[in-house]
């Protein structure tokens, strides 16, 4: 049997979750913020799914957080209470370690509960700022190990330590994070570089010092082998950017290595459209920049985004193409391309961008499998000059890759001609192979 990580949460009732920042931030902001750090915080423990079982526990009865996982209700009593019950259980059900994080700090390092599980100890504490823990672990219990503490004080985890010692657990402690529970601690908050749904709720709130103009959007399905360096280039581009990964629901390491980078990570239903449009409905930018995952932009692309925009009558853009590596098909492609080009033939792996205001007033992308890309530049067109850049895109030419060049390219020329005669991009779709599925 697996290890166990539990996260504890209360339900997101206004006026009873993060009281001490209600005066900042208003019952409403300090709810939403709390709803936020438990959603960030079981997505950066489901990133140890592989060796941990994750359930999520909370104090009442709550349908709250789209959590397909593992789902109980704490037992009644004080913390210390529900604390070694909870342990006690998972120990009793035959886990040999089990740890519970609270979910007070949505920015915690995952390698800070990577190190807690490998200390040798019977208990070990994640050592909170403010005198408490943001995380305990334990392969052994005692009904007496949380004897005496008195909670939510900045003596808890050494009267905690104290009560374990005099029942005979060794105790040991990782490294030092934060709770967010006073107005103080936003700021500690703001400096860490908060990711995912906390960031958006810190920028709603006005917390977050401004907001991007430029807002990156990756659709990615198992996408394990590229998406690191895709995030590792559109990272160093240095333009303050929103970067959001719109995950089909991988069953690779995608996800897993996503989370490593400070990026938006999005759950969506699998379908390039859909994903591109979960995407776009989280973006904050004033200009949303589609990518493929296999895609590499250039180290000055956002200047030329920028640039081009700068014309009112330029609502959006895609750049030039090179197609990787040095096979006949990859040639091939990068002399095509062009001259589809002149035929007002433009696809998502060219980079599409757009402003904002545009892409909602087109009515953004639709759920399809396949020319998702063609539709969308359709009706962006309606409202002004898309702009084609010289700048160049290095993107995959796998499709095309260890298979008749010629057959492939009749086919795909096959679709497009079937797309514009008029057949549903849902009925193509269905003859469109996913190229990530015969990689794996």
């Amino acid at each position: 049997m697996k290890p166990a990580i539990v996260v504890y949460a209360k339900a997101p009732v206004a006026g009873q979750v993060k009281t001490r920042l209600i005066p900042k931030l208003g019952e409403a902001g300090a709810t939403k913020l709390h709803e936020a750090f438990v959603e960030d915080t079981l997505a950066m423990v489901s990133t140890s799914a592989d060796s941990f079982d994750v359930e999520l526990h909370t104090d009442v009865p709550t349908g709250a957080w789209s959590w397909p996982g593992v789902r109980r209700v704490q037992c009644a009593g004080d913390l210390g209470t529900k604390l070694y019950a909870t342990l006690r259980e998972a120990l009793d059900g035959g886990r040999p370690f089990a740890l519970i994080i609270g979910s007070d700090s949505p920015t915690l390092p995952t390698e800070f509960l990577e190190n807690l599980a490998h200390l040798n100890a019977d208990v070990v504490l994640g050592p909170a700022r403010d005198g408490g823990f943001y995380a305990i672990g334990c392969r052994k219990t005692h009904p007496e190990m949380f004897a005496g503490v008195a909670w939510s004080t900045a003596n808890a985890r050494t009267q905690s330590k104290e009560a374990m010692e005099r029942c005979g657990l060794d105790v040991a402690e990782g490294r030092e994070w934060f709770d967010v529970d006073e107005p103080e601690d936003l700021d500690l908050l703001v400096q860490s570089g908060p990711v995912g749904r906390t960031l958006e709720v810190l920028r709603d709130l006005g917390v977050m010092p401004g907001s991007p103009w430029l807002s990156i959007v990756i659709p990615t399905l198992n996408e394990a082998a590229s998406i690191g360096r895709t995030l590792e280039t559109v990272l160093t581009l240095g333009s303050g950017a929103q970067v959001i990964v719109a995950d089909g629901q991988s069953d690779d390491k995608t996800v897993q290595i996503a989370r490593q980078y400070p990026v938006t990570i999005l759950s969506s239903s699998r379908g390039r459209g859909m994903q591109l449009r979960t995407g776009a409905e989280r973006a904050t930018g004033e200009v949303l920049w589609f990518l493929h995952a296999d895609s590499i932009p250039p180290s000055d692309a956002h200047h030329h985004i920028r640039e081009a925009l700068q014309s009112p009558e330029i609502v959006g853009g895609n750049f030039d193409l090179l197609f990787d590596g040095a096979s006949r098909a990859a040639r091939q492609l990068t002399r095509i391309y062009p001259h589809l080009r002149k035929l007002g033939l433009c696809y998502g792996d060219s980079g599409i961008f757009v402003r904002r205001e545009i892409y909602r007033a087109a009515g953004g992308f639709r759920a399809y499998p396949i020319f998702e890309d063609l539709d969308l530049i359709k009706r962006i067109r309606r409202h002004g000059r898309f702009l084609h850049l010289n700048s160049k895109i290095v993107t995959s030419s796998r499709r095309f890759e260890g298979r008749s060049f010629g057959l492939t390219f009749a086919k795909w020329t096959s679709l497009q001609i079937m797309y514009w005669a008029g057949v549903h991009p849902e009925v193509l779709g269905r003859w469109y192979a996913p190229i990530r599925g015969k990689e794996k």
